[in-house]
């Protein structure tokens, strides 16, 4: 679903061609969810007992599947919040939300501090680097795309709530993760 089997049979092969002990990697996709683990495989040598590096190769096909995961999410999210609009960037939500990606001010300035963006102001490009940066850590963590958009939409990973805002809006964490994994699952 989220990898391809050649991925998984490049893997394969480089192990059983190694002789050396090194770190593997090893990427697990389930239904609605892809995870990313990192997992020791010892593969010893009669020669040696030393730990020797890991091909250049398999990092960058990791840092690719960390990219297009992102990117997938990052999509969910805009689509879910703003359609798939593209002059989305200055689309204000009811709470006080800006952006492709419904970001409050608060949440923006958090967000660029976090992740050392010293670009000013809150353009599209601005508001998709500081998205990019947020859920491309979700993505390393592990968390699900459920627990990436749960916690988008409430800023946390809290159980599901509903009711009304202070600002008068209704809210309902549970629906909104279920309707943007539809979306995602359509990417």
């Amino acid at each position: 679903m989220s990898f391809s089997i050649m991925w998984i049979t490049h893997v394969a092969k480089f192990m059983n061609v190694v002789k050396y002990s090194y770190w593997g990697l090893a990427l697990v996709t389930m239904k609605t969810y892809t995870l990313i683990a990192l997992l020791p495989i010892f593969l010893l040598s009669a020669t040696t007992t030393t730990l020797e590096p890991i091909s250049k190769s398999i990092p960058q096909t990791l840092e690719e599947l960390i990219q297009k995961e992102t990117i997938k999410r990052v999509q969910t999210i805009k689509i879910q919040e703003t359609g798939s609009r593209e002059d989305c960037a200055g689309i204000r939500g009811g709470s006080g939300e800006i952006g492709c990606w419904q970001i409050l001010p608060s949440t923006f300035s958090a967000l660029k501090k976090k992740h050392n963006i010293q670009v000013k102001g809150y353009s599209y490009e601005v508001q998709k680097l500081a998205t990019i940066a947020e859920v491309k850590l979700d993505v390393i963590k592990g968390l699900t795309p459920a627990q990436t958009l749960k916690k988008w939409n409430s800023g946390n990973l809290r159980p599901c709530r509903q009711g009304i805002n202070r600002w008068g809006i209704k809210y309902n964490s549970c629906k909104y993760v279920k309707e943007a994994l539809t979306i995602y699952q359509s990417l």
